[in-house]
């Protein structure tokens, strides 16, 4: 469905149009040209002037190293990929390796083809039937019959790295979908209350449920005790009454909030104990923004 011939130069108007003539085809014939340009002038040299072009720029650069390795490696070297007047660097990037357990349900999963592009496809096999997976799954997720089960597949908008938000990335579509079914089973108000939670911890606002707020003194686990909202933390009987803004705290809701420090969504939380109403509230006052009504704020 290629409007014009993809590995053709094709002239409309003033442009170009083909695969590659912007990025870097146009910068090879600019320095090419360059170099006529200077061997007509007759400008003066001290040394000689060489266009090197390589093709492994996005495949690990086997190309420069070879260069290298054979003593060609230049005194000064000027990039063309950039913008006028001159490319002195470019950023970095890094690339990291992690590792997860394929779960019961999920035996393989697979998403892009290079480390510097938000990846346009991304599928997994999971070891369900295909008619359980169209159920469960979002309308946007493909579903397909596969030996052992089926495949799930999503589609994306392929983009550079350097401008990931000109693309949509099909790995993260499919990892939040099949998040979506091993949640299924949990209380939204347990996930609810874990998600206010740690965003107050990653925004740095980790409660403080062993230790008084205002005078430091260790408050026994099995008392009911106030939390200070506007201080994020338990406060003691004596400093009760120098707190603007408080709400009660059973001991079951305080060992709740520290286990989900502890353990996340997956503990052994039940949903009833989940302060969820006061997350909300000490979560507003330490953004100082309102939170779309979840339950009824304190």
């Amino acid at each position: 469905d290629w409007k014009y011939p993809p590995y053709a130069a094709t002239r409309v108007g003033d442009f170009l149009i083909g695969r590659g003539v912007s990025d870097n085809k146009s910068a090879c014939v600019a320095g090419l040209y360059l170099m006529r340009m200077m061997r007509e002038l007759g400008v003066p040299m001290k040394t000689g002037l060489r266009a090197v072009f390589g093709v492994s720029e996005e495949t690990g650069m086997a190309d420069l190293k070879h260069m290298v390795d054979e003593g060609r490696q230049p005194p000064v070297s000027l990039v063309l990929d950039g913008m006028f007047p001159v490319n002195y660097a470019q950023k970095s990037h890094m690339t990291g390796w992690s590792s997860i357990e394929l779960g019961e349900k999920l035996k393989a999963f697979s998403g892009g083809d290079v480390p510097n592009s938000v990846p346009a496809y991304a599928e997994a096999l999971l070891a369900v039937s295909a008619q359980q997976a169209r159920a469960a799954l979002d309308g946007e997720i493909e579903v397909r019959e596969a030996e052992g089960g089926c495949i799930a597949a999503a589609r994306g908008v392929a983009a550079h790295v350097a401008k990931p938000e000109t693309g949509r990335s099909a790995t993260l579509l499919l990892a939040r979908a099949l998040g979506c079914l091993s949640y299924q089973s949990v209380a939204p108000r347990k996930v609810l209350s874990v998600f206010l939670l740690h965003y107050a911890v990653a925004m740095g606002y980790r409660p403080r449920l062993k230790h008084c707020v205002q005078c430091g003194e260790r408050l026994p686990e099995e008392d009911s005790v106030l939390f200070d909202i506007e201080q994020g933390g338990v406060v003691c009987s004596r400093c009760a009454g120098q707190s603007r803004r408080a709400a009660m705290l059973s001991p079951a809701e305080r060992a709740w909030l520290a286990e989900a420090l502890a353990q996340g969504v997956r503990g052994e939380l039940p949903p009833e104990d989940a302060p969820l109403p006061l997350l909300q509230a000490y979560l507003e006052s330490r953004l100082e923004k309102r939170i779309p009504p979840l339950l009824t704020p304190l």
